[in-house]
């Protein structure tokens, strides 16, 4: 008997509990039922918002190439870490071997066209600050627009707080800023495209304006091959200088002849530096001007702060019955 009326209290005890739970339910839907006006103010405004924001927000286009490095550790390279295990040239190669021999081929391209003095040359041999700031510069009368450039100045604060990079007190951007803000547009990466090759580099170029992606990064391509074979070029150079030093300092024939053969193919490295028509890297796919931008993706920004608003609105309505509550 007691088991029995016992299994009653407990059976009585869960339907009261599921009775609350129920109530409690019903109470909340009344709450959001009574709070609906909270809402949708609160859709509304974040509707509009929303809607201001993609309305004046820039459609932004990206032109990508994609690009083989061709080889690592160059010739040179491999003959100077051959010649470092010798004992009588070890001493030598610590003391005077050149800089720049092991630098992959991949990590050369990327700190090439990343580099500070390779953008701010960029910028200035193709005159792209006005391209880079063309709200505030006139194109009419060929000079920076005072009033809307010294707008920016306005922002310093902000930058103090951001660490964002504002014009200078001379109302116009300097060749630092166009630096910044060009470097913000590059992005260099492993490519996906083709998964195939892990090999394969992505450049990227994004921008307001499409065929000023295109163009950037065509020219980008072209100066940083140009730039790389001049490199090459001086290395060459610097590397027969540097073992014919050695070449002096021994009367080993054999080691003469090796150093010769390392000498002649500096020869050969600076020529093809000059003549051949991919040196460093092969374009394996050109960039396009492309046709539809990337971002800011509407709808799936206008979903998104829909839903937000929405939790949000719940929120402000349980909120505001507390603080009444209270």
């Amino acid at each position: 008997m007691s088991e029995s009326s016992t299994n009653k209290d407990d059976l009585k005890y869960h339907q009261h509990d599921i009775g609350e739970n129920e109530i409690d339910l019903v109470e909340l839907f009344q709450t959001i039922k009574k709070g609906w006006k909270t809402l949708v103010v609160v859709v509304l405004i974040t509707f509009f918002l929303t809607l201001y924001y993609l309305a004046s927000a820039p459609n932004i286009f990206r032109a990508d190439a994609h690009i083989m490095p061709l080889g690592g550790r160059s010739n040179i390279e491999m003959d100077i870490l051959e010649f470092s295990n010798m004992e009588l040239f070890k001493d030598i190669i610590k003391a005077s071997m050149p800089t720049g021999f092991s630098s992959p081929t991949t990590s050369r391209i990327r700190s090439t066209i990343l580099s500070k003095n390779f953008l701010i040359y960029f910028i200035e041999k193709y005159k792209l600050l006005p391209l880079l700031y063309p709200d505030a510069y006139d194109t009419v009368n060929k000079k920076w627009n005072i009033e809307k450039s010294c707008k920016e100045v306005e922002q310093n604060s902000i930058e103090k707080i951001t660490g964002i990079h504002v014009f200078s007190q001379e109302c116009h951007p300097t060749i630092m800023h166009g630096y910044k803000k060009l470097s913000t547009m590059i992005q260099i990466g492993k490519s996906d495209y083709f998964t195939n090759d892990s090999n394969l580099i992505q450049i990227s170029v994004e921008s307001p304006e499409a065929l000023f992606s295109q163009m950037i990064l065509v020219k980008l391509l072209n100066e940083a091959d140009h730039e790389l074979r001049q490199t090459a070029i001086k290395m060459a150079t610097e590397n027969q200088e540097y073992f014919a030093s050695i070449l002096s300092q021994t009367n080993d024939e054999k080691i003469k002849s090796r150093l010769q053969t390392v000498i002649n193919s500096q020869l050969e490295q600076a020529m093809y530096a000059q003549t051949k028509a991919q040196f460093l890297f092969e374009i394996v796919d050109p960039p396009m001007i492309p046709d539809e931008p990337i971002k800011p993706k509407r709808p799936l920004v206008l979903v998104v702060s829909l839903v937000t608003a929405f939790i949000l609105g719940i929120f402000m309505i349980f909120f505001l019955q507390f603080i009444r509550k209270n």
